[in-house]
């Protein structure tokens, strides 16, 4: 009896130990910790200091174009980026992933320009598309993939306004000679709860990304380099 006990007890043990690293693989991961960088780097260091974190942002009174940042967080800050003599960076986060469901809130000014950067190589256009019609938007709009697949509907809310993204993603897949056997794909994009892309294979990187070879894992990166955008609530749950 004693043995079957013991046993039993080795079971159970094991179960748990296998149920609560599932758990942990399926939790979701805070990558901004709404006080300051940590866990992030700039892609051009000397351009780092474009990138702060504000309590508050909103459109700037004078300029639509740019964002206006006030109060000193301790916690549940923004990301926000700014430009100087039209240029900024890109901010790329130090953890790497594979299969993943991301989400983030995003804020941009008027004819805004950012994007997603999955793997920091394939792009999800965030931009100011306000008031264009769903059959008039191109690949580079809000929630394209800039020079490869138009948005399946324009998911644009007001500049100035908080906006949601969320992306069900498969990573690559790869051999174990490293060849690629299998390509990226975009299971589910969503925009303010608006389906932009679905069931979509990107067979290469789309340009504008890190300087890095497709692999089975890969950081994320959020465009900074085109216009000033605020960032809140980044999170990524991996999938076993």
């Amino acid at each position: 009896m004693s043995r079957i006990c013991s046993a039993l007890a080795l079971v159970v043990s094991l179960l748990t130990v296998a149920v609560g690293a599932a758990d942990k693989a399926d939790a979701p991961q805070t990558l901004f910790n709404g006080k300051d960088l940590t866990g992030w780097s700039a892609v051009d260091k000397s351009r780092a200091a474009l990138w702060s974190v504000a309590q508050d942002v909103k459109l700037d009174s004078k300029n639509p174009k740019l964002l206006a940042t006030s109060g000193t967080p301790t916690e549940k800050g923004l990301l926000v980026a700014r430009l100087k003599d039209f240029q900024g960076t890109n901010l790329v986060s130090d953890q790497t992933f594979g299969d993943c469901t991301i989400h983030l809130e995003f804020l941009l000014p008027k004819d805004g320009n950012s994007g997603l950067f999955l793997m920091g190589l394939y792009e999800l256009q965030l931009t100011d598309s306000l008031g264009i019609a769903d059959d008039k938007m191109q690949e580079g709009d809000h929630g394209g993939i800039p020079f490869f697949k138009k948005p399946l509907t324009n998911a644009s809310a007001k500049p100035g306004e908080w906006q949601t993204c969320d992306v069900v993603f498969r990573a690559p897949r790869f051999d174990a000679a490293g060849k690629k056997t299998a390509p990226a794909r975009i299971v589910t994009a969503t925009i303010n709860d608006k389906l932009v892309q679905k069931d979509l294979d990107l067979p290469e990187p789309t340009g504008g990304g890190l300087d890095r070879p497709e692999s089975a894992t890969g950081p994320l990166m959020l465009q900074g380099n085109e216009s000033p955008v605020a960032f809140r609530n980044v999170t990524v749950t991996p999938k076993q």
